[in-house]
């Protein structure tokens, strides 16, 4: 398998021919000459990956979200949706306030989001 190249802008990891990143844009034909050395450099174990993961997981849980499926590299979180009592009651007290919250939690979803540790030890909310 051929060494991957891992974009200095965002950390994606594209192949060594591509002189773009294929996430942002950036230009890496500087980078195909050093892919070899670069990607040595930056590779993780699973146990310093899950180590900087745990990190990055404990500032989510604190904000709500729970955890839905592990990896070493990878979380896939979730944050449900909640109900507002503080603006069902302003919203009720309106007119037909009530209605549009009413349609406004029905519509809403819950927050997902994957997090995943990049060979460059930087987190990648995807």
């Amino acid at each position: 398998m051929a060494e991957r190249v891992y974009c200095p802008n965002c950390g994606h990891s594209n192949s060594p021919h591509r002189v773009t990143c294929k996430e942002c844009g950036q230009n890496l034909k500087d980078l195909l000459i050093q892919s070899t050395a670069v990607t040595h450099e930056l590779e993780l174990s699973a146990q310093e990956a899950s180590a900087i993961l745990d990190r990055e997981v404990a500032k989510y849980v604190e904000r709500g979200f729970r955890v839905i499926s592990r990896t070493d590299a990878t979380a896939q979180l979730v944050k449900p949706k909640s109900f507002s009592m503080l603006w069902f009651f302003i919203l009720m007290f309106t007119l037909i306030g009530w209605g549009f919250y009413v349609v406004y939690y029905l519509a809403k979803k819950d927050e997902t989001i994957y997090l995943q540790v990049l060979p460059n030890r930087k987190i990648r909310r995807i």
